[in-house]
Parts: C-alpha cells; sequence; structure tokens
C-alpha cells in the first residue's frame, strides 16, 4: 500500500464514477512529460526473473510495454534513434476534488534494443524495473564476514547508490550472521536473493525505484483497519506456481 498523505485520496478512489489519468515521464537530460494524448496503450508484466518458480529468494521484475503516438508533437520531436532515455517514470492518477493526484508506479530502464521506432505511427517502448547497477560485478570483499544481514544490505545499498528497504517487523532476523561466502554470486542482483532466502523473503521493485525486500506470508489480509488511512492498494498478482495461500505483499 502507498499511503498519498491525502485525505480524500480513498473517497476519490473508492467512487464508482471517479476520474483517473496516467502519466509518464521519460527521464533524459531534460525530463519530458507524457500524458494520455500522447500514450496510445501500455502494460506492467510481473514474473519472478530467471524464469525460475516464485520462491524465497526470487527476484519478481516487472517489465513496462509503452506505446506512443508519433503524431504528438511533444512525441515527434524526440529523435528516438538518437535520444539517451535513463528511465521512465510510470504515474498513475487520481482527481481528488479539483486536482489530479498523481502517484508513483514504478521506475523503469531501457536496454539497448528497447525503443522500437516504426513506421505504423507509433513508437514501442520496452523497460523493465531493474537498476542496470544490479547486473554489475558483486564481490563478496566489499563485506567483512562474519556480518549481520542488515550490515550486508547497508553495505550493498552504499556500493550501488539505491535505497534498500526492508522492514525488520518482517523479519526479526535481520541481526543474524551471515558466516557463508558469496562464492556462487556473481552480481548484486544475484548478491540480493542470496540475502532475500536466507531471510526467507523475496526482492521486488519500490514505486520509486528503491530496492524492497519482502516476505512471504499466509493467510487472509485485512484490510479494514486501514480503511480510514489514505492508501492507494496494490495489485497483488500470483503466479500459477504460487500456492494460493501465498501472497506478494
Amino acid at each position: 500500500m502507498y499511503n498519498t498523505g491525502n485525505a480524500g485520496f480513498l473517497t476519490a478512489a473508492c467512487n464508482p464514477n471517479r476520474t483517473i489519468d496516467t502519466k509518464v515521464v521519460l527521464n533524459m537530460d531534460t525530463a519530458v512529460n507524457l500524458s494520455t494524448n500522447d500514450i496510445v496503450s501500455y502494460k506492467v508484466v510481473y514474473a519472478s526473473t530467471g524464469g525460475k518458480a516464485f520462491t524465497p529468494g526470487s527476484f519478481v521484475a516487472s517489465q513496462f510495454e509503452l506505446s506512443l503516438n508519433k503524431s504528438s508533437s511533444i512525441v515527434s520531436a524526440i529523435n528516438f534513434k538518437t535520444a539517451v532515455i535513463n528511465s521512465l517514470s510510470l504515474f498513475a492518477g487520481i482527481k481528488v476534488t479539483f486536482d489530479m493526484l498523481y502517484v508513483p508506479m514504478g521506475v523503469f530502464y531501457l536496454d539497448k534494443d528497447g525503443v522500437n521506432d516504426a513506421d505504423d505511427g507509433h513508437v514501442g517502448i520496452t523497460a523493465t524495473d531493474i537498476p542496470p547497477v544490479l547486473h554489475t560485478e558483486f564481490n563478496s570483499s566489499i563485506l567483512t564476514l562474519p556480518c549481520t544481514i542488515q550490515e550486508a544490505l547497508n553495505t550493498i545499498s552504499t556500493k550501488t547508490g539505491l535505497t534498500i528497504s526492508v522492514k525488520a517487523t518482517d523479519f526479526p532476523n535481520l541481526s543474524v550472521e551471515l558466516i557463508e561466502s558469496f562464492s556462487l554470486v556473481t552480481t548484486y542482483r544475484e548478491a540480493l536473493m542470496y540475502i532475500a532466502e536466507a531471510l526467507g523473503g523475496f526482492v521486488t521493485m519500490g514505486r520509486n525505484g528503491e530496492i524492497c525486500v519482502k516476505r512471504c506470508f499466509s493467510g487472509l489480509v485485512e484490510l479494514g483497519a486501514v480503511l480510514n488511512e489514505n492508501y492507494l492498494f496494490s495489485v497483488k498478482k500470483q503466479e500459477s506456481s504460487v500456492k494460493p495461500f501465498q501472497y506478494i505483499g
């Protein structure tokens, strides 16, 4: 759940006549804001990386597929063959009273073949929410073993420049010491998966591009206690490999 900080947001979100909107920001040398007039369609697909079933230690990633309208003056002004797009930010908006309130839905990164500037009047962009730095080489020498799981996460955060969000209330074993080496780990992504497995959780990326280590839990989710709070409820997806009582929380 995401705290919007706006008291009227939940009322507006639950209104069957609500007004919604989408915004995409191309993070370039100068940020480019794209509205629904520039966007033909988009979808976000969630999956556990590596083609593996969702288990403790998984990295659940998102792929963002965006189609832009080349007849838009904003889109047509961009030379996608030479433009350097550092990342894309997706926002969902709901009109609260007279103003559109946008909440972040993720930060996505392109690979070298992420743009398809076709001749059909559309520009296709494909990106994932895994920051490129997580694909770089991980050297276990940056850790002084034995160290606690929390210390390992703090070191990785410092080295990658990325915030790591992990709730101590979800993982009381953050103070447990890691003794074994990371000899089979080659990238920062794999190091995070290794640590998440030790915690009994999984890794995913947050709405603002932060790394999130979350737990797998069983049972029903009680929503009654937060109905009076200002939250945007997240869509919880289950893969076919996830048992019915397991939720991605």
